[in-house]
């Protein structure tokens, strides 16, 4: 509940400040954002080999820790040598994709990966701690200065300047503020070259396994965004941004915290036999509290969002509900996901991710070989059956049958059908009024 609180303030900020933004800043900007927040989501998660996520398992305080100061170490480096291929970079691409704006501020790129990535092995050290209440003040510490400084720079027209250093600027004030608060002397003691060695050998398979399984799924997510801003040129990839970040909002209030909260808990949980009753009450709430306001949105995204946005904002609208289905079922198989590294099956989970990328990268390709104008369509379309597969494997891997799943939503349909009935009225009446 302290990090749902956290996260729903966080969000709230973020999406009052939406209309603002979407006014202050043009489409096009938007797709500028959108390239690069891709480009940080690919690089980023990747940049840690893995090990920021495995900081919150270790039985011994010194072994999280050491596997903290590892995972910044090769986020530096990762980030240094990002740089380098960068300053090589030939600038022709981003012209041809309409997005020259980019081009002097392609420095962002290695700073925002740096800060993503140490943000998240925080993060993570934070979570073996149950120090909850930090997590959640460091997020609405976040949106708060992001919000601020994009707004107040998109007023003076430094555009899409704001926008970026915005999305850079909230994972430092995450990664500060987490910092302040958890990690001292104490918290690094009896850390040697030696103890870092053996702890990286310990704990290979995140860097041989997690590392490619998570840069795959990222850039299944994060690729057909950069494809559709180099195959629509234009406002396209800031349409679709911004459906997105709307959709991504009801995730992020419940699914980002309850996954935070699976993994400190799945662990201990599996070493008691009680993963798959502990997983389907995870489950179980999620359809309880999420899956209603999704379908909700996916309804009535399309009516409200040039009335809420601005009228040049319709297509994001229409975007969102060809996105229902993903976001649902993303939804409910992200926080359990981590039943996969619990139960070690980390190949499983790598042929996953390849197999998603391979579909949804693969999709647009293919498409984009007959009519271009669909590909928004159809990635959320391809996002949506592959999360419906990752679901269903998670949830056999932490050991619940279809049969299991299909009964949680029987039990819990009374939960989603008001949201249904009021997205119905709701458009009866926008068309009385329009």
């Amino acid at each position: 509940m302290v990090l749902v609180t956290g996260t729903v303030v966080a969000q709230l900020i973020m999406l009052v400040a939406l209309p603002l933004l979407t006014r202050l800043y043009a489409p096009e900007d938007f797709s500028a954002l959108a390239v690069y927040a891709s480009l940080l989501g690919i690089l980023s998660v990747a940049a840690c080999l893995g090990l920021d996520m495995a900081v919150s398992m270790p039985e011994s305080d010194e072994e999280s820790s050491s596997l903290l100061i590892l995972a910044i170490f090769f986020a530096a480096i990762t980030s240094l040598v990002t740089g380098l291929a960068l300053y090589f970079f030939d600038d022709s691409f981003l012209i041809k994709i309409g997005l020259e704006k980019l081009l002097p501020f392609l420095w962002m790129i290695p700073a925002g990966i740096f800060i993503s990535a140490v943000y998240s092995a925080v993060q993570f050290y934070a979570v073996r701690k149950k120090s909850f209440s930090y997590i959640a003040k460091a997020k609405i510490g976040q949106s708060s200065a992001a919000i601020s400084s994009q707004i107040g720079l998109g007023a003076y027209g430094v555009t899409p300047f704001g926008l970026l250093f915005g999305q850079m600027l909230s994972g430092g004030i995450g990664f500060l503020y987490l910092c302040s608060r958890l990690i001292g002397k104490e918290s690094l003691s009896g850390i040697s070259f030696g103890n870092l060695k053996a702890v990286l050998i310990k704990y290979k398979k995140f860097p041989q396994f997690t590392t490619f399984e998570t840069l795959t799924n990222s850039a299944g997510i994060q690729v057909p965004i950069i494809l559709i801003a180099t195959f629509i040129a234009g406002p396209e990839a800031g349409f679709l941004f911004l459906a997105t970040r709307v959709m991504q909002a009801p995730m992020s209030l419940i699914g980002g915290a309850i996954s935070q909260v699976y993994l400190a808990n799945a662990p201990q949980e599996n070493s008691k036999g009680n993963l798959g009753p502990f997983t389907e009450k995870i489950i179980s709430g999620l359809v309880k509290v999420g899956v209603g306001p999704i379908i909700f949105a996916g309804i009535t995204a399309p009516l409200i969002f040039s009335i809420v946005f601005g009228a040049e904002w319709e297509r994001s609208g229409v975007l969102v509900a060809w996105m229902t289905p993903w976001f649902i079922f993303q939804f409910l198989a992200s926080p359990i996901s981590m039943a996969m590294h619990v139960k070690n099956m980390q190949k499983l989970m790598l042929a996953i991710t390849v197999s998603g990328f391979m579909l949804r990268v693969g999709t647009l390709l293919f498409i984009s070989l007959f009519s271009k104008e669909i590909l928004s369509e159809c990635y959320a379309i391809s996002a949506g059956v592959f999360y419906f597969f990752c679901f269903l494997i998670f949830s056999a891997c932490a050991g619940l049958t279809i049969k299991k799943l299909i009964s949680i939503l029987f039990i819990n349909y009374k939960y989603i059908l008001p949201w249904i009935f009021f997205a119905v009225i709701l458009r009866q009446i926008y068309f009385l009024i329009f």
